[in-house]
């Protein structure tokens, strides 16, 4: 995808062609592991040019790929050869530059000829993306979202067909892209070997745990089930309708203001955002710009509702929130705590957490309704607040069958 971004970026622009060989010295003197990333942009690039453009581009690029043609690396010698010999066939025999470099032209292919290149020059040619693939006709959404998904090897459960486009956002947005492709080259390509191979690779062990289980990873996709319809669309005004839309909420809300580190409420967040808090209750909304916050929620905040409650406020707060006839817990150990697991959550429920150091302090127990404790069997007996908020939260979940 970044190598056809940049293709887009460079024809569109061409007056940036020149930034595309400083870019190109700058990875071969840095980053050589990068080069044939590069070769494919000037492949693409240079069959998109007009004759004249064409002729200058080529000029330049022969004598770069001319150096990667000497190149250590075995992989980046043989793209430098196969698109050297690639660009030169594009000007024609009759061209000055063809017959400036027709003495490396004939070498290259006759090294070329050698059956370990061969092998592997077969194996490039066979690749979609060098041969079939246009990065101007096949810029449809077909192709972003499921030809290259396909012929990455990439599990078929991430594929996403035409079809599911038709009743969602983009039939209510003026968006410059085709939905399907003019014709069905990519639909006859196949898995280039690149990637086969690392499935190929697998070793004995591996095989045998493979034939004993058909269970894999997969990841869950959450906006296939989450993405409103043309009706609901058109009942939302911005992006905040949208962001609610997004998830069915739990009346649950998590108030974490007496916790002091980014790092444990950044993972608070991220435990309310997957779960679906009705919102979580901070001391300084500017926590969420800090760098460990930002590391631990993997932008959960962007998707959930976070409110400003300070400290020396928590008892206000905790009052209007019990007058609303919501069910004060405080996760703290105390004399009176209740198991969590002989504990029935109320439906409407704030779990108070405490101060990572200092737990829930005096003045604000005394205002729950209730205290539970998770049960411990280790010596520490003490759990990080953000596993606590996790822990009771998923036992929220569980009494309350939330249906996903």
């Amino acid at each position: 995808m970044k190598e056809w971004l940049l293709i887009r970026i460079y024809l569109s622009n061409q007056n940036l062609l020149s930034n595309l060989w400083i870019f190109f010295d700058k990875i071969c003197n840095e980053r050589p592991s990068s080069i044939n990333s590069i070769i494919g942009i000037i492949w693409h690039v240079s069959q998109q040019l007009s004759k004249e453009a064409l002729i200058e581009f080529i000029k330049i690029a022969l004598p770069k790929l001319g150096i990667c043609c000497m190149k250590q690396q075995f992989g980046v010698r043989l793209f430098g050869q196969i698109f050297f010999i690639k660009l030169y066939k594009l000007l024609g025999e009759d061209s000055d530059i063809c017959i400036e470099y027709l003495s490396l032209y004939k070498a290259i292919s006759e090294s070329l000829q050698c059956v370990n290149y061969q092998k592997n020059s077969i194996q490039v040619d066979e690749n979609f993306f060098y041969t079939i693939f246009n990065p101007i006709q096949h810029y449809t959404l077909e192709t972003i979202y499921h030809h290259l998904p396909r012929l990455s090897n990439v599990s078929i459960e991430e594929w996403i067909s035409k079809e599911n486009f038709k009743d969602q956002i983009f039939l209510n947005m003026a968006v410059n892209i085709k939905m399907s492709n003019d014709d069905n080259r990519l639909d006859q390509a196949i898995i280039p070997y690149s990637f086969q191979k690392s499935s190929e690779n697998t070793k004995p062990e591996e095989i045998e745990c493979s034939q004993i289980t058909t269970d894999i990873q997969k990841k869950i996709i959450p906006w296939k089930i989450t993405l409103p319809n043309d009706k609901e669309l058109t009942h939302m005004d911005n992006f905040s309708d949208l962001k609610n839309k997004i998830k069915n909420k739990q009346k649950m809300i998590i108030v974490a203001s007496l916790v002091d580190k980014s790092q444990n409420l950044g993972g608070i967040a991220r435990t309310c955002e997957i779960f679906g808090a009705k919102e979580l209750v901070i001391s300084n909304l500017k926590q969420i710009e800090d760098k460990a916050f930002q590391t631990l929620s993997v932008s959960s905040d962007k998707w959930l509702k976070i409110i400003e409650v300070k400290s020396f406020l928590l008892d206000k707060y905790l009052m209007e929130m019990k007058d609303c006839d919501w069910t004060l817990i405080g996760a703290e150990q105390t004399i009176n705590s209740v198991n969590l697991i002989n504990f029935k959550f109320p439906n409407q429920t704030v779990l108070v957490l405490g101060n990572e150091k200092n737990g829930i302090p005096a003045n604000i127990l005394p205002l729950l309704d209730v205290c539970i404790q998770i049960p411990q069997f280790g010596i520490t007996r003490s759990l990080n607040v953000h596993v606590t908020s996790a822990i009771c939260f998923w036992e929220y979940i569980k009494q309350h069958q939330i249906q996903y």
